[in-house]
């Protein structure tokens, strides 16, 4: 991946409509509110309104809900970690860790406001690929990914998109209650 690039993006959309995200972000606080502290690879409960942290969504697949305390991460999971300390973020938060799956209310509670949790997220990554959270993030680790042609004008630099609305519509990710 292309890390100085993404900076860019997210240094452009801290300039031109942070307050928007900011407002966002004051909306709600989550009680209990956990994420991945990515340099120690543990579950940890932060002060929400304190916290700036990367949310990442993914395709659980057919396994099982696992304790909020495994340190055991998928494919998916260890590369968003690689993302996140990349671009300079120590917390991530991914639903299947940071939600405590053993306990029936705060799964509730947390579940209803997955909008104000992705919502609040300084970044969201999106793993669309895959059929399984063991897939990883293309471009990161061991995962290949298919090339982007690039043309730098000045200070710009595009990069060809690919045609992703149909291939995320017709994935495992796109077809889920939520995405």
């Amino acid at each position: 991946i292309n890390v100085e690039l993404i900076r860019q993006w997210l240094k452009s959309c801290k300039g031109r409509h942070q307050h928007k995200c900011t407002d966002a972000r004051d909306a709600q606080r989550v009680p209990g509110f956990k994420v991945i502290d990515c340099r120690a690879k543990l579950v940890v409960e932060v002060a929400h309104q304190d916290c700036q942290y990367v949310a990442l969504s993914y395709v659980w697949g057919d396994q099982a809900p696992s304790s909020y305390t495994d340190v055991s991460y998928p494919r998916s999971i260890e590369d968003a970690i690689e993302v996140c300390l990349l671009l300079g973020y120590e917390y991530l938060w991914v639903d299947k860790y940071c939600i405590d799956q053993q306990d029936a209310t705060e799964t509730r509670v947390q579940v209803q406001m997955m909008d104000s949790i992705y919502s609040q997220a300084q970044l969201n990554i999106v793993a669309a690929v895959g059929q399984n959270s063991n897939y990883g993030l293309p471009g990161v680790g061991p995962t290949h990914r298919v090339p982007q042609q690039r043309l730098r004008i000045g200070d710009i630099e595009l990069v060809q998109m690919f045609q992703s609305g149909e291939k995320i519509s017709e994935s495992k990710w796109g077809s889920r209650g939520w995405t």
